[in-house]
């Protein structure tokens, strides 16, 4: 197979980032692609485009973690433009190729009216190891866009680990403080040692201290735990929030991660970066390659930050 030379090479991811700019200086555009991971803030991610008059799909999922063998739960989707007689249809796939009634578990008919709608799932009643689905519903009204979300199905006896609350992509130095909390699913920990450890941490190094009892990357105030059944799975919840430091530390201490792992089982663990910067509204992040997937019309111009791994 024939190597491209660098000079070329240089020569197209300069012509694709100047594309790229281009297109969202002008439009706005909306940017998939990347690593599919269990660092993210939650289980599932959607997307879909916008245009004014036509029908644009929504998917929410019912839960944020899927075990398999749990009962049915409704998928909830919304159409916005929708008009009478619109039709949903649910496709999906595997990370390994084609869906099969084994793998994927089942997705029935849409049912609901007036751009809210529901589409039963329910997953597989075994699975050898974690099974990511990608779920897109499409209209049938001409014109429409479709929507597509991702989701795992994990095998009923694993931990999982989830921050929720929201994460930002940057928390401004200096700023309020952030209530979150780290969720275990199926914690086979005991009272004194469920729930999960929350650290700061940067590039893998332990944020260093700074005066007041913080760090530099900032400060954790973790709280207390309470266990619940959700969807048929027990879960604890440990509640901490996260407060921005004053400035803005040299790198690597400006891109931290909140590490939340499961006191029991600490293999299970969820991982979160974030950026800190002077202001909330810094760059987005983005690593190379991308993909556009959607585009918003009459969007303002947002800065990039493009890095190579």
């Amino acid at each position: 197979m024939a190597t491209q030379p660098r000079s070329s090479r240089g020569v197209s991811r300069c012509a694709a980032l100047l594309a790229l700019y281009a297109c969202i200086s002008l439009a706005g555009c909306t940017l998939g692609g990347g690593s599919n991971n269990d660092n993210s803030n939650s289980n599932g991610s959607g997307s879909t485009g916008t245009s004014t008059g036509s029908a644009v799909v929504t998917v929410a999922l019912a839960a944020p973690v899927f075990y398999a063998g749990q009962s049915t739960q409704n998928l909830t989707v919304t159409v916005s433009n929708d008009a009478t007689g619109d039709v949903l249809t649910p496709t999906a796939t595997t990370n390994t190729g084609a869906c099969t009634t084994a793998a994927c578990g089942t997705f029935g008919s849409a049912s609901g009216s007036a751009g809210s709608y529901t589409i039963p799932y329910t997953p597989p009643s075994t699975v050898s190891a974690i099974t990511t689905l990608m779920l897109t519903v499409r209209s049938s009204l001409s014109g429409s866009i479709a929507s597509t979300v991702s989701f795992n199905v994990y095998p009923a006896s694993t931990v999982v680990v989830l921050v929720q609350g929201g994460v930002s992509e940057v928390f401004a130095a200096g700023g309020a403080a952030k209530s979150l909390t780290a969720v275990v699913y199926n914690d086979p920990g005991t009272t004194g040692n469920n729930g999960a450890q929350i650290s700061l941490l940067a590039n893998g190094y332990v944020c260093p201290p700074a005066t007041g009892g913080a760090t530099i990357c900032g400060t954790l105030a973790v709280g207390g735990i309470t266990s619940a059944t959700t969807n048929g799975i027990p879960t604890t919840t440990t509640s901490f929030t996260y407060t921005p430091p004053k400035s803005v530390p040299l790198a690597p201490y400006d891109r931290p991660m909140l590490l939340a792992s499961a006191k029991a089982s600490p293999a299970a663990f969820a991982g979160p970066t974030f950026t800190l910067s002077a202001s909330a509204s810094g760059p987005m992040a983005l690593t190379l390659p991308s993909k556009l997937n959607s585009v918003l019309t009459g969007s303002q111009a947002i800065t990039l930050q493009f890095r190579s791994g």
